[in-house]
């Protein structure tokens, strides 16, 4: 699913900005991409949870899914 805006995103005086776009304002429209990843996230992060800790390795992938992890709770 590349249709969604890749990170990274960051908040600057209360908008969601990344190198692209500033999220802001009461004219802005998502994409239905952007609505998906969006809405999935809460989903997404809890399955990722649940397979890092059935099936945690010392590997490169592993290591990218606690590093998701961390961002995703503001923890990195």
């Amino acid at each position: 699913m590349s249709e969604y805006t890749k990170g990274p995103w960051f908040w600057e005086n209360g908008v969601l900005c990344n190198k692209d776009y500033i999220v802001g304002g009461g004219s802005h429209s998502f994409s239905k991409a952007n609505k998906s990843i969006i809405e999935a996230a809460p989903d997404l992060l809890e399955a990722l949870e649940a397979v890092v800790r059935v099936a945690d390795r010392d590997t490169v992938e592993f290591n990218m899914a606690h590093a998701a992890i961390a961002k995703a709770k503001g923890e990195s």
